[in-house]
């Protein structure tokens, strides 16, 4: 009686082997297919990599508390700025040899922002939120 229950254990991780394998393959050519299907242009996004700056060191903005400033999460396409789901309102700028080129406010419904095509070349990105001392600002190539 113990052997045969040894042997349906093991007849059970056996087929739960053979599932998880099978599940894996499914993954894997779900995943080729997508790619074959036109799925790889996202990938041609990039990660825009911002840095942090005060609007205003001595602002009368209460602060709130002594948490690390969150980072915004954006990647650029071309001449589209894709920003994650959730994101605060911001003042978005494109300044070119300290003069703002182009700017426009980006409400907590955006989630992508169609720069002009005209702007070209290194820019600097600049999001300021709404009411807050901090800005975020990182380089781009247009």
């Amino acid at each position: 009686m113990c052997n045969f229950a040894a042997h349906l254990i093991q007849a059970y991780f056996i087929n739960k082997r053979k599932t998880h394998d099978m599940k894996k393959f499914k993954f894997i050519a779900v995943l080729f297919i997508m790619l074959a299907l036109g799925g790889a242009e996202s990938f041609s996004m990039i990660f825009v990599d911002l840095s942090v700056g005060y609007v205003d060191p001595y602002s009368t903005i209460p602060e709130h508390g002594k948490t690390p400033v969150g980072m915004p999460q954006l990647w650029l396409d071309g001449h589209e700025i894709t920003f994650q789901s959730s994101h605060p309102q911001y003042t978005l700028s494109i300044v070119q040899e300290g003069q703002v080129l182009y700017s426009v406010i980006v409400t907590t419904m955006n989630t992508f922002v169609m720069l002009p095509t005209w702007i070209t070349g290194d820019v600097m990105l600049m999001l300021v939120p709404e009411e807050s001392i901090y800005y975020y600002y990182g380089k781009i190539t247009l």
